[in-house]
């Protein structure tokens, strides 16, 4: 099975493997140089490259520069695409953890049920590591800020970062922080309580 790095990573390989053809067009009297690649899909992209001195204009050079802008944008397409499966891989997972989570089977099953709720790891590790235990209440703005900070610690990580649901029931089965009680209350507008995040370095 493929990390999960590796599913989110873009490599010059994906790229050329989605390239049916690349055409080039320089418009009249001009030193533009117009790159289209096309996918297997139909879509079709372009890269421009201009000359600003007509007398260093060079044909192989401005298809070389086109077709890098051209290829860049290739790129961004197959993140998105990437990144969007990820998403609703982990949105499809979550829904059927939630369903499992109210079935009956679960319910009467202990073993299955403490598996069930079990604290990831991952949340463990980022309490650990970013946030601090300052002893008051409203450490955060809003959950939201929590979820986010959360989001960006897996994302630099190249990992698949959670969905806010995920993340919301993972840090609220935690009650400390280096074996110091934290609390989450869920109601409040100030959703976490008890700690906060360490100052960027």
């Amino acid at each position: 099975m493929a990390d999960k790095t590796d599913t989110l990573r873009v490599t010059p390989e994906m790229v050329d493997l989605e390239i049916k053809r690349e055409l080039y067009h320089i418009p009249e009297d001009t030193t533009l140089t117009i790159c289209t690649i096309e996918l297997h899909n139909g879509f079709t992209v372009t890269g421009e490259s201009a000359c600003a001195d007509p007398e260093n204009f060079n044909t192989e050079e401005g298809q070389k520069r086109a077709k890098i802008k051209a290829r860049e944008k290739v790129f961004l397409l197959l993140a998105f695409r990437s990144r969007d499966q990820a998403h609703n891989q982990e949105a499809k997972r979550d829904r059927a953890l939630e369903k499992l989570r109210d079935s009956e089977t679960a319910q009467s099953d202990p073993l299955l049920r403490a598996a069930l709720e079990e604290v990831p790891e991952p949340a463990k590790l980022f309490l650990s590591e970013c946030c601090e235990v300052d002893g008051s209440d409203g450490s955060f703005a809003s959950t939201q800020e929590i979820i986010s900070a959360f989001q960006d610690w897996q994302v630099a990580r190249e990992k698949i970062a959670w969905s806010p649901s995920a993340i919301t029931r993972a840090l609220q089965r935690i009650d400390q922080i280096n074996g110091k009680p934290i609390r989450y209350v869920k109601q409040q507008v100030t959703g976490w309580t008890g700690f906060q995040l360490k100052a960027s370095k």
